[in-house]
């Protein structure tokens, strides 16, 4: 049974169970002797719901669910706002270390960049020794 088809069997006994104590506050409420059948049958369904919710619950015993979603709950918040501000957080963290992996590769592209300035400048260093010596070569050849 796919995950999907597991969440839709509970949501479906919660519904059941739930309606099933709705109708039993009914009977409480105006109770007459002659309604205790109709009061035994929904103890029964009661119990019988109580049961196949715990199958629910054994199919469904890998879900962990955050302490945060129960304190939304608690103060009478959606608790998919806890989802929506938790891939906000997702993605501004994403973003930061998006921008940190930009800067790093920036800094090895500048690190390339000196590199091969300083590679630039050797090269002119040796060339303008070597002209400077085949110059200083060539003024003392005509001296002599």
């Amino acid at each position: 049974m796919a995950m999907a088809e597991k969440f839709d069997s509970l949501e479906e006994h919660l519904e059941k169970f739930v309606e099933n104590i709705r109708q039993l506050g009914i009977i409480v409420s105006d109770f007459q002797p002659s309604s205790q059948a109709g009061l035994n049958q929904k103890l029964n369904f009661m119990v019988t719901g109580l049961q196949d919710i715990d199958k629910c619950r054994q199919q469904l015993h890998d879900i962990s669910v955050p302490l945060e979603v129960f304190e939304y709950i608690d103060q009478g918040r959606n608790p998919q706002l806890y989802t929506k501000e938790c891939l906000e957080r997702a993605l501004a963290k994403n973003e930061q270390v998006k921008g940190k992996i930009d800067t790093m590769k920036d800094a090895a592209d500048g690190d390339r960049f000196l590199t091969s300035m300083g590679t630039f400048y050797v090269v002119q260093i040796v060339i303008s020794t070597f002209a400077c010596r085949r110059s200083t070569e060539e003024m003392l050849q005509g001296c002599i």
